[in-house]
């Protein structure tokens, strides 16, 4: 129920970039990336951790869901001058 909320309070967050690419930074095994993805509010959601075995657990779990083809998992310290977001999600949100 908490995820739930939280993803909620996101998704209003981010109701200007609906449409656009977003970056989930410090997105861990990638629970909000792929619900972001899932949701079809979004182009693409790129899904970056500065952890290699947290961004490997993000990918393997994009492998499996054959519906998440519009999210990407970087490696840390990647060049994203190519990269053009409208949104960035840093991984805690706060709760006014």
């Amino acid at each position: 129920m908490f995820f739930i909320m939280q993803f909620k309070m996101a998704q209003e967050y981010f109701e200007p970039a609906k449409g656009g690419l977003i970056v989930d930074v410090s997105c861990g095994s990638g629970l909000f990336s792929r619900k972001f993805a899932k949701s079809g509010t979004y182009s693409g959601v790129v899904a970056l951790d500065f952890s290699e075995n947290m961004l490997r657990q993000c990918y393997d779990f994009i492998k499996k869901d054959d519906t998440l083809s519009t999210t990407y998992c970087f490696p840390p310290l990647l060049d994203f001058e190519f990269i053009s977001a409208n949104e960035l999600r840093i991984h805690c949100f706060p709760f006014a």
